[in-house]
């Protein structure tokens, strides 16, 4: 498979919750992440185009939060490795330089690469 990625991931060594970070509704969990994107594992599909507003909680308080926002557009969803969950890939844009240090700090600590 020819691989399209343009960013490094970091894969973590345990998994964050993603809320709806309007409704406080779980919405799958962090599988991965870059700086330009996250992979959320999912028991449900999302559609192509959505728009969603990610709240990731923390695994400990960084830097005094204990969750994080943003701003993500689903750019596909498809079956994971186990076909009972969806591997959705969002991008995220217009982080704030705060919350690039928040996810930069959080994934030298908890984080390994490919």
């Amino acid at each position: 498979m020819n691989e399209r990625r343009k960013l490094p991931r970091r894969h973590l060594i345990f998994y964050l919750r993603l809320l709806d970070a309007q409704t406080g509704e779980l919405l799958g969990y962090l599988g991965d992440i870059s700086a330009g994107g996250l992979l959320m594992i999912s028991e449900k599909p999302f559609a192509v185009g959505r728009k969603l507003k990610v709240r990731m909680m923390l695994p400990h308080e960084v830097e005094g939060q204990e969750s994080v926002e943003m701003d993500a557009e689903v750019r596909r969803c498809a079956p994971d490795y186990n076909p009972a969950f969806q591997a959705v890939g969002m991008e995220v844009k217009d982080l704030p330089d705060e919350t690039l240090r928040l996810l930069a700090r959080l994934l030298q600590d908890m984080g390994f690469r490919d």
